[in-house]
């Protein structure tokens, strides 16, 4: 999982930019642990219990967006300094499957802003729900309320094949899903 990463990146001599969107991370008394601190790590510090962070390259130009964050998101504004994609605004988000409507509340608050904004947004989700749309063999409820987000919102799914992004002992599941 997310360690063995962490590991991995700390062995590697010249590591190239990355952006990674963790969800459910290990915490201890408020804070996200096994992450290496030489590299940006994006969260509300202000929650007990953070389920959403992004965790980064340190030669990215990333700027935490308060306003667009809680326990269940994480966002931030991505200075690409590219021309043709000067910046994005980047979610990582936990979706709890105990949620009635689905989404944290702050994730349409986010979609609203970046629809008025015209601003460029990329997701990368939890979402606990299943929908042939990103490769799961069925469609649950969750995975239908999440299809009329995506379809309302003019997001786009950049999930490829069916091959399972969440494995326990008793299953394998297409869970995770990127937006854009």
């Amino acid at each position: 999982g997310a360690s063995s990463l962490m590991r991995y990146l700390g062995s590697v001599q010249h590591t190239p930019s990355f952006i990674l969107a963790v969800q459910e991370p290990y915490v201890w008394k408020g804070k996200l642990t096994g992450f290496d601190r030489t590299h940006q790590l994006l969260y509300d510090h202000l929650s007990l219990t953070p389920r959403a962070a992004i965790y980064a390259s340190r030669d990215l130009h990333l700027w935490p967006m308060p306003e667009f964050t809680s326990r269940d998101i994480s966002t931030c504004l991505w200075l690409t300094h590219q021309p043709h994609l000067p910046k994005v605004i980047v979610a990582s988000v936990y979706m709890d499957y105990t949620n009635p409507l689905v989404w944290p509340d702050m994730l349409g608050k986010l979609l609203r802003y970046c629809r008025h904004g015209r601003h460029k947004l990329l997701i990368m989700s939890d979402t606990n729900a299943h929908s042939s749309l990103w490769g799961s063999s069925d469609t649950n409820n969750r995975g239908k309320a999440l299809e009329d987000l995506i379809f309302l919102n003019n997001l786009a799914v950049h999930n490829t094949g069916a091959h399972p992004t969440f494995h326990n002992r008793r299953s394998s599941t297409i869970i995770d899903v990127t937006l854009s």
